[in-house]
């Protein structure tokens, strides 16, 4: 099913029924090293511009929810805001430079999205922040394909002669010459109901423990790869229904019980 597949490419594929043969698929080294592969080899080139001068405070009534806090995150901390520069992270030191950051070249995506938010970090280099709401149904292994592809996607771009992405955000944060990109952050982010929703990994109404253990075993795969994965837990008010503010995130540890099985 995912075989000869880039991980930019799965995210539609993945399906909460199908989630144990998933992670069967991705934890063979074989299938694991060609979606890597292939994923590093189709980053697009992008001709327009990263960050765009579009971006204004709100979201539409009609917004999901997931829409409304990408931007009421922007807003409250983003580069143009009272908070801008400070950190959105309790644990760490992650400033939000922007929402809906877009890695895709054409009209016809070709598997690749934007990013929910791109964030950076202490050291001035970039942080991929994947997004999922309270209600959301997308399982936590599409949030980490997710965000590994556009992970691999802004190390690739980041460390290509000329960059214009890096040029990019050098001057959005105005510094003048960050450090190469071997490591990179890459933030899974829900409010806590998300991640209590998924304690058990119920598929079909029944737990299914050898999904989490999964998880665990390919984000360490994901890690040997040059990545630091992080669940997090996203904070907020909602004064009334749909309308939020005061976010903040914090580190999480859903499944901290769980022992990967020899």
């Amino acid at each position: 099913m995912l075989e000869d597949l880039g991980f930019h490419q799965m995210g539609k594929v993945l399906k909460r029924t199908y989630i144990l043969d998933h992670f069967k698929e991705l934890l063979e080294i074989k299938v694991f090293e060609d979606a890597y592969q292939a994923t590093q080899n189709h980053v697009p080139r992008r001709f327009k511009r990263y960050f765009s001068d579009a971006h204004k405070g709100g979201a539409p009534a009609d917004s999901s929810r997931e829409a409304k806090f990408e931007r009421g995150i922007w807003d409250e901390y983003g580069p143009n805001s009272k908070k801008a520069w400070k950190s959105f992270f309790k644990d760490d030191h992650v400033c939000i430079l922007d929402y809906q950051f877009p890695l895709f070249a054409k009209r016809g995506k070709e598997g690749w999205g934007a990013i929910d938010l791109l964030g950076a970090d202490k050291n001035d280099l970039p942080v991929v922040i994947e997004l999922k709401s309270d209600v959301s149904q997308e399982t936590p292994l599409r949030m980490l394909i997710e965000s590994f592809a556009y992970g691999i996607a802004i190390r690739t771009l980041w460390n290509c002669p000329r960059s214009k992405l890096k040029t990019q955000f050098i001057q959005k944060i105005k510094v003048d010459n960050p450090p190469h990109l071997n490591r990179l952050s890459l933030i899974l982010l829900a409010p806590e109901n998300y991640w209590k929703g998924w304690e058990e990994w119920l598929i079909d109404g029944k737990p299914q423990p050898k999904a989490r253990e999964s998880f665990k075993r390919l984000s360490e795969m994901i890690e040997g790869k040059g990545f630091r994965i992080v669940l997090a837990k996203l904070n907020y008010y909602e004064k009334t229904k749909g309308v939020f503010s005061n976010f903040s995130a914090e580190k999480t540890k859903p499944w901290e019980d769980i022992k990967t099985s020899s």
